[in-house]
């Protein structure tokens, strides 16, 4: 089986749009997870996490503005 008859056999994923203020969340959950003093947390997947919804949240206040 080739790679693209695999593919075609894979379901679509669809895209959600997140609202700002589920995304306002997101943001201080991540906040909430880097500010635990727990070794198990993957600090570097949470600070990478939070930096994309900031990024995102951005985005969309500068498309806002044109």
């Amino acid at each position: 089986m080739t790679n693209d008859v695999a593919l075609a056999n894979e379901p679509a994923i669809q895209a959600i749009r997140i609202s700002d203020k589920s995304l306002a969340n997101l943001i201080a959950d991540a906040d909430q997870m880097l500010e635990r003093p727990n070794p198990v947390i993957q600090k570097e997947w949470w600070q990478d996490f939070r930096a994309a919804l900031l990024e995102l949240q951005e985005r969309r206040l500068e498309a806002l503005k044109n």
